[in-house]
């Protein structure tokens, strides 16, 4: 559309002056410039509201990339921490019966000191040697020999820790079942 400022006066009366001319698309170019700067800012303007109304997260299908691969990865971890969580419950029922026969012995010490003879252990002198291990569960079938603790059975969370003790090597043995 034509500004009527654009319009060469000359054109109009009839009168064609070069002079006139020129002045007319001095202006003309310089309304067009000015046309063209605003309607610069006002796409600048409408570029910075997209951007700041622009939602920023993740899309549904990177998220459930992201699930599978990380059930991917627990699929391929889960049977190894559980080999592991085995074998630390296994340590433990063991430490936990080597804290019984230690306590025991210590118990037993006491006793022969005190002029007592025990080959076989009571129900009694088991909870003493629970109390003295600070252990969960009471050891049984706690026997001695020759001053020496020479068997002993633990039993805790389906596991059982046997300890015996060889006098040819004098040395104890631990075994689970």
């Amino acid at each position: 559309m034509l500004n009527p400022s654009c319009i060469p006066f000359g054109d109009i009366l009839g009168q064609d002056d070069g002079k006139e001319r020129r002045v007319w698309i001095y202006r003309c170019n310089l309304l067009i410039k000015r046309d063209s700067k605003r309607k610069e800012k006002e796409n600048e303007e409408m570029m910075r509201s997209l951007k700041k109304n622009r939602k920023k997260g993740f899309t549904l299908v990177e998220l459930i990339v992201v699930l599978v691969i990380l059930a991917i990865l627990a699929a391929l971890l889960i049977p190894a921490l559980t080999g592991y969580i085995d074998k630390a419950k296994e340590k433990q029922i063991t430490a936990e019966t080597r804290s019984c026969v230690m306590a025991a012995q210590t118990l037993g010490d006491e006793e022969y000191a005190k002029g007592n003879k025990i080959t076989t252990a009571d129900a009694t002198f088991c909870g003493k040697v629970q109390d003295l291990a600070e252990t969960p569960k009471t050891p049984t079938d706690l026997e001695f020999e020759d001053g020496k603790v020479a068997n002993l059975v633990y039993s805790d969370g389906g596991k059982t820790c046997t300890y015996t003790y060889d006098k040819t090597n004098k040395e104890g043995k631990y075994e689970l079942n």
